[in-house]
């Protein structure tokens, strides 16, 4: 590749050094306790699947080479993880968005989603985490974890509402999406993909004079609905691909249109109805509609936030690679040998004990 496309700034590196008894970090006067630090590295040391699922299947050395350690890679990117959390909080307290505790579920909802798209997108790559599924991995991580991890979704979802000029609560969702109908009707429909247009034709002519469109799709369809009679669903106009959207939106109920050429298949739509989404999927929406401006406003925090990391721990380091940024925090040294929290730990950089109090390394 160019150089210049591999080109790393870096924003700022640290000797931002903090005092081994204020804890593991410090964002923006908000302590990350050294504790809460070893309770996350424990339970997620205990869930294989998210270990799995978020390293594109090669879960990380979580202990140390020396007696009752960590591993300084392991420990160092599950601190990173609580601070980028800790970051967010920060941006949706500082803006007092509210944070309904029903929404909760919601946000479960889409964490999973997100790692289920995870598992499918490293399956497609070859790589397979054994026995996981969104849900395993989810209810394997210990509640304090899973806690902040769903969080982390909640305050992303407030946050993209507020930047939408609305908020989670259930009368703004509403009022929001009757003042933006067009973005909220969804179309439910089916469609039929054939290689040529000739006979797509055929089969429009077809349903026009009276055929069954479940009936031509079970039939005819060459990929997607064929198996369901042609239905793929309720879809939000920035669901459709490429220009099948506008063809979809502007499409007469019960009303089969023209063939419609997508990726050298020729497509027929027939739109049943077009409910408004339920505010579940207005919540989802929101997120989609605001990323741009959302990662834009998070890597500004990324950038900005004042944040200190215990000396034992290493520094921290942003970068801006490509305009995206990066925050991560980096190991004291090069040696393998890891974080010891005990003096059993031979060779091994021993922790302070107010640092280290409670803590055990392979668990």
């Amino acid at each position: 590749m160019c150089a210049a496309l591999l080109a790393v700034v870096l924003v700022s590196t640290g000797c931002n050094s903090l005092s081994t008894t204020a804890g593991a970090a410090q964002v923006g006067g908000s302590v990350i306790a050294t504790s809460a630090l070893n309770d996350s590295m424990r339970q997620l040391q205990a869930d294989a699947g998210f270990l799995c699922a978020s390293t594109g299947g090669r879960p990380p050395a979580t202990t140390g080479a020396g007696t009752d350690t960590w591993s300084t890679s392991y420990a160092d990117s599950v601190l990173s993880q609580l601070i980028k959390f800790r970051i967010l909080d920060q941006m949706v307290a500082a803006h007092h968005v509210s944070l309904p505790a029903s929404d909760f579920n919601l946000a479960l909802t889409e964490t999973e989603d997100g790692i289920t798209q995870t598992l499918s997108t490293l399956q497609q790559e070859g790589v397979t985490c054994p026995n996981a599924t969104a849900a395993s991995i989810v209810g394997g991580l210990g509640t304090s974890f899973r806690t902040a991890f769903v969080d982390n979704q909640l305050n992303q979802d407030a946050y993209s509402a507020y930047l939408a000029g609305t908020s989670l609560q259930p009368a703004a969702l509403t009022d929001w999406e009757d003042s933006h109908r067009a973005e909220a009707t969804l179309s439910c429909s089916a469609v039929i993909g054939v290689a040529k247009k000739s006979l797509a034709l055929s089969i429009a002519k077809a349903v026009r004079g009276g055929a069954s469109f479940a009936t031509e799709a079970t039939k005819h369809s060459e990929n997607i609905g064929a198996g369901a009679g042609g239905s793929i669903g309720c879809l939000p106009p920035s669901s459709w691909p490429g220009n099948l959207g506008p063809v979809a939106v502007s499409l007469k109920l019960d009303t089969v249109s023209r063939p419609v050429e997508y990726q050298n298949t020729w497509i027929l739509i027939y739109v049943t109805s077009r409910p408004l989404e339920s505010l579940a999927d207005v919540v989802s929406q929101l997120v989609g509609l605001e990323s741009t401006a959302f990662d834009t406003q998070y890597a500004k925090a990324l950038v900005s936030a004042d944040i200190s990391v215990s000396s034992v721990y290493g520094t921290l380091q942003r970068k801006v690679v490509q305009g995206a940024v990066s925050l991560s925090v980096v190991p004291p040294g090069s040696s393998a040998c890891g974080y010891a929290l005990s003096p059993s730990a031979a060779g091994c950089p021993v922790t302070t004990t107010s640092l280290a109090a409670g803590a055990t390394g392979s668990g």
